[in-house]
């Protein structure tokens, strides 16, 4: 069994209150992105998708594929119709075991289940989705969100899209 990697979130912008973390929400730089892309996707279905540690894609059942990555300390994505997979590095699909990870502050360790997180929204008709200052949350029917997160590795600092699930 592999090791865990040692994680560490980014720092996360605290709100004074409620109102001021909506706000902030709702003038997010990329939300009309968010809009424009989720519009694309509305009512199409999940296909598949392959995973890294810092991107993943995603296939659509109208041929788009929308990628996600962390180039600094937020979450960002592309749709595209191309669906290219990475040259270099282990690419993992529905199948792969959990990648465990270890939170060095609290001393917790993990698992990452991507595959299951994957295999149980394939078919599933997608509905929305949002982004704000903590990630990239997509919403399927009759799931919980599908959430993507900002963290890194500690030995070496690379980004990491930490994903789960949520409401």
């Amino acid at each position: 069994m592999e090791q865990p990697i040692a994680v560490r979130p980014y720092p996360i912008r605290g709100f004074k209150s409620p109102e001021a973390a909506i706000t902030h929400a709702m003038s997010h730089p990329l939300r009309f992105d968010a809009k424009r892309d989720a519009e694309r996707l509305a009512g199409t279905t999940l296909v598949d998708g392959w995973w890294t540690l810092s991107e993943w894609a995603l296939r659509f059942s109208n041929g788009l594929a929308l990628r996600i990555w962390v180039p600094e300390t937020e979450v960002r994505w592309r749709l595209t119709e191309e669906y290219a997979e990475p040259d270099e590095g282990t690419i993992w699909r529905v199948g792969s075991a959990p990648i465990r990870l270890l939170w060095p502050e609290s001393g917790s360790e993990t698992e990452m289940d991507c595959s299951g997180l994957l295999a149980k929204r394939r078919g599933a008709v997608f509905r929305n989705l949002h982004v704000d200052h903590t990630g990239l949350y997509l919403y399927f029917q009759g799931h919980l969100v599908f959430n993507f997160h900002a963290i890194y590795r500690v030995d070496d600092g690379q980004n990491i899209l930490y994903v789960g699930e949520g409401y």
